[in-house]
């Protein structure tokens, strides 16, 4: 089995476990579907989701501002003289 394949079954079967999905044998090729307990989770997650493609450009500059050295830093002259 791929390493991929692992990992799904690996996250399957701790979905399952948790109660988020149930396991599916009576269908022609066995699958999972959502519990009630999941499907209440994926309204959560889709607001999240609703929430951060809302705010993606604030995000993505928020990161990129966090990513940049600060000019005039302390630690950063430092740096910038051993350099």
């Amino acid at each position: 089995m791929r390493e991929s394949s692992k990992e799904l079954t690996r996250a399957l079967r701790s979905l399952d476990r948790d109660g988020f999905t149930s396991r599916d044998t009576d269908a022609d090729s066995p699958g999972y579907r959502l519990t009630l307990l999941g499907q209440s989770l994926l309204a959560v997650l889709l607001d999240v989701y609703t929430w951060t493609a809302e705010h993606w450009d604030e995000l993505v500059d928020a990161r990129e501002r966090g990513d940049r050295p600060e000019a005039g830093s302390p630690v950063n002259n430092v740096l910038a003289r051993n350099n």
